[in-house]
């Protein structure tokens, strides 16, 4: 901040996306964050339970990521984040605790899946040490030592991670269209970016609700004997609903773009906030 400062640099003006661990968010750094001009903080969580971040050796406690959440919220500050809930140890009661967190958090957009094997990392020389390692470079899988937790995993990728199924499109649009909204609503405030934020909001809340309940749909699979016929019928379900959403975020996006853009113009010509306060206005420009 220092260094800003020094060069003159308005905060004002500034908006920032940053990565962060959960360990790492206080009070005081929140609120030097949120001065610097800090909207958006893709947050480390990787597992919301114990022994999963023990597990995949992070450094964060399960109370540091609550507390991240919730001392960032009170800032205005958006999280965003991606549960690793699936590793060579994770249990189902693990994927319960994932699960709820995902339940207790709607309003933020996030990626599930699972911890991938890298070249030369902790990960690579367990699974080779336990004998868990499958496949071939560069496509390593590897098996999961609760049979019912894999069998979650397999159904995982027959549904959510078919290559056209649209969950990736859809999670990848909502992280994207969460911080724009944000950035918008700082560098352009008025109605039509307070517009904009609201809708962003509802639509992160409708999808996450729609991705939760399909979860659930595939840890019943995980429970019970299913046939082809059960996962194609629920891989379907995943890539309507998915498709359908990642188009609603598509056309938010333009209309964000759209705003920025015009406001730009509306600035330089010295009349700032006219496209904002003109419903005349914003139609012409489908804003």
């Amino acid at each position: 901040m220092t260094a800003l400062k020094n060069e003159g640099v308005d905060y004002g003006t500034t908006a920032f996306l940053i990565k962060a661990r959960p360990d790492s968010i206080t009070e005081e750094v929140a609120g030097r964050l949120d001065k610097l001009g800090v909207v958006g903080v893709f947050l480390g969580v990787e597992n919301a339970s114990g022994t999963g971040l023990r597990a995949l050796i992070r450094g964060s406690k399960v109370d540091h990521i609550g507390q991240a959440f919730d001392i960032l919220h009170r800032h205005g500050i958006i999280v965003t984040y991606n549960l690793l809930m699936f590793h060579p140890d994770a249990t189902l009661d693990e994927i319960n605790e994932n699960i709820l967190f995902m339940k207790n958090h709607p309003g933020y957009p996030f990626d599930f899946g699972r911890a991938e094997v890298v070249a030369g990392s902790p990960l690579e020389r367990r699974v080779i040490k336990d004998g868990l390692l499958k496949g071939s470079w560069p496509n390593w899988d590897y098996r999961i030592r609760d049979p019912d937790v894999d069998r979650m995993f397999r159904i995982n990728l027959a549904t959510f991670r078919r290559p056209d199924s649209g969950y990736s499109r859809l999670a990848h649009s909502l992280i994207a269209l969460a911080y724009g909204a944000y950035v918008v609503r700082r560098l352009y405030p008025g109605p039509a970016a307070e517009n904009i934020y609201g809708e962003t909001g509802d639509l992160i809340k409708k999808s996450n609700a729609f991705v939760f309940d399909h979860i659930l749909k595939m840890y019943a699979l995980t429970a019970n004997q299913n046939t082809q016929e059960d996962i194609d019928g629920l891989a379907g379900s995943i890539h309507k609903g998915c498709s359908g959403f990642a188009r609603e975020a598509e056309q938010l996006t333009r209309r964000m773009n759209r705003l920025q853009l015009v406001e730009k113009k509306f600035r330089k010509t010295g009349v700032p906030g006219a496209l904002q306060h003109s419903p005349l206005l914003r139609g012409i420009f489908r804003i």
